[in-house]
């Protein structure tokens, strides 16, 4: 099995777990390090590159994937499990219930980039590929209780949480390959969606952390994210509570 990083910090670590790593770093007009050999004698290419849209890298973004799927094509790849964002979902103040159709997407910017690089793997008729929607990531050395801490004046303290564990994210990857499920979208969010407030708060008293405050006065906005189809479709059982 081989894997890619973009620093060299961590080809030791993927070394660790059985996999052989490989330096790759993804510019818009060229790609450093040996892609070619990367993708060698694979069949299912796990696609999960930081789209650099909170930096304004959007279109490079974009760019980036179209000059991979060049690479792609010339490849052994067949099959592409390409990871993206829950964030394609629109919010509203109801906490409108989000689901793998177009009548859920958002309008925004990111959004639209985000769809758009989706689209640049779904639409190809030399892979198959399925979308994996993740919302926001915890797990062992990452929560997100640590950058909210001690934090004032946050916004939309009673919005819905998404998030999932590392456990549950990897669980749902292997999911979808051992289906043999392509062509498909697939949210993954744990099915709880306590408040802002309320899971923020609780999370930083287990973890011995200061508090954030919130912002009570405007108006709150959110959404929750489902996972029933991938739930019914795959027969997935979440396993990691996000507690």
């Amino acid at each position: 099995m081989n894997g890619s990083t973009t620093t060299e910090d961590k080809l030791k670590i993927l070394q660790s777990k059985g996999i052989h790593p490989f330096l790759i770093n993804l510019k818009e007009l060229e790609v450093r390090g040996e892609i070619e050999k990367f993708l060698n004698d694979s069949e299912i290419l796990i696609l999960n590159i930081p789209s650099g849209l909170r930096s304004g890298d959007g279109e490079n973004y974009i760019s980036k994937l179209k000059l991979l799927l060049r690479y792609l094509e010339k490849s052994t790849i067949k099959k592409v499990v390409f990871i993206s964002s829950s964030s394609v979902y629109k919010e509203d103040e109801s906490f409108v219930t989000v689901f793998e159709n177009p009548e859920s997407l958002a309008e925004t910017e990111k959004a639209t980039i985000l769809i758009e690089a989706e689209n640049i793997f779904l639409r190809n008729r030399n892979l198959e590929t399925s979308v994996i929607r993740f919302s926001g990531l915890i797990g062992e050395d990452r929560h997100p209780a640590k950058y909210l801490s001690g934090k004032t004046e946050i916004e939309n303290p009673d919005a819905p949480i998404n998030l999932i564990h590392l456990n549950d994210c990897i669980s749902v990857i292997s999911a979808v390959i051992e289906s043999d499920s392509w062509g498909e979208i697939y949210n993954a969010s744990y099915p709880s969606h306590p408040s802002r407030e309320l899971y923020y708060i609780t999370a930083c008293a287990k973890l011995g952390l200061e508090p954030p405050t919130f912002d009570h006065y405007k108006k709150n906005v959110g959404k929750k994210v489902s996972a029933q189809k991938i739930q019914e479709a795959l027969n997935f059982r979440f396993t990691s509570p996000i507690d």
